[in-house]
């Protein structure tokens, strides 16, 4: 099985989800995961910045957090964070990924994973 074929496997029956973005943080891939989780196509995501998908205010403080590791280009792991499912339900997050650099080492955004915690965070609230 060619390499390709079979990351593309991988990713599309993993319970994460696969994402990348721009140095601006608009999705340019989103992997059909994105459908369970937030009631959107793929097709829908790619073009939306990575703050669409949060409350202001979350969106601010993830933001927060994330910006000074962007501004140095250094990945992120297990970053929490509440996005808004299409219905409208929160879903928790965790998301992690690391920078991606062209042939001539311009950076170019970012690659990563996000995973579902909304049911650990649900028992964690109890």
């Amino acid at each position: 099985m060619p390499q390709s074929l079979h990351f593309k496997e991988m990713v599309e029956s993993s319970q994460d989800w696969f994402w990348e973005f721009d140095e601006n943080a608009n999705f340019t891939y989103a992997s059909p995961r994105c459908r369970e989780l937030f009631g959107y196509e793929p097709e829908e995501i790619v073009g939306l910045n990575a703050f669409d998908l949060m409350s202001g205010e979350e969106a601010e403080r993830v933001r927060a957090h994330f910006e000074p590791l962007a501004e140095r280009y250094l990945p992120f792991n297990s970053l929490t964070n509440i996005n808004i499912h299409k219905d409208g339900h929160e879903v928790f997050i965790e998301s992690s990924g690391t920078p991606i650099f062209d042939v001539e080492g311009r950076f170019r955004g970012y690659r990563g994973i996000d995973r579902d915690i909304s049911n650990r965070m649900e028992l964690e609230q109890k």
